[in-house]
């Protein structure tokens, strides 16, 4: 058997989290991506997967991986310690804001669902 030109990546090996560099939390989302990606193969008969990387961009966990890249970028080019410690001082409040709801449950995203609150939160207000 040879290896396809355009390989199906999930999980770890299609990406990672770019703010933080894990890949669990993403691992599903690829996963209902690749398994759409799949029954599309079978449907077209055509293994080339070559439009899997314009599925994955245009998906609710694309938008979000490339929010997180963007923040990612900006608080890693500012390398020094006293330039990230204003960023995350500052700025932090504002990008938790920004990225709040977009950082795990994408499957749950996409078919609707809304995530469940914290225990901590749902504790609270039920005293």
């Amino acid at each position: 058997m040879e290896s396809a030109p355009q390989p199906l990546r999930v999980g770890d090996a299609a990406g990672t989290d770019p703010m933080f560099g894990e890949g669990i939390g993403p691992a599903p989302g690829y996963g209902k991506l690749a398994a759409k990606a799949l029954q599309d193969a079978f449907a077209r008969n055509d293994f080339s997967f070559v439009s899997y990387g314009d599925l994955v961009r245009k998906s609710e966990l694309g938008k979000s991986l490339t929010r997180r890249a963007n923040a990612a970028e900006l608080a890693y080019r500012l390398g020094s310690p006293l330039a990230q410690n204003v960023i995350w001082r500052r700025m932090g409040p504002l990008i938790r804001w920004y990225l709040q709801g977009r950082i795990f449950n994408w499957t749950d995203r996409e078919q609707g669902r809304k995530r469940p609150r914290p225990a901590s939160k749902a504790l609270a207000s039920n005293n």
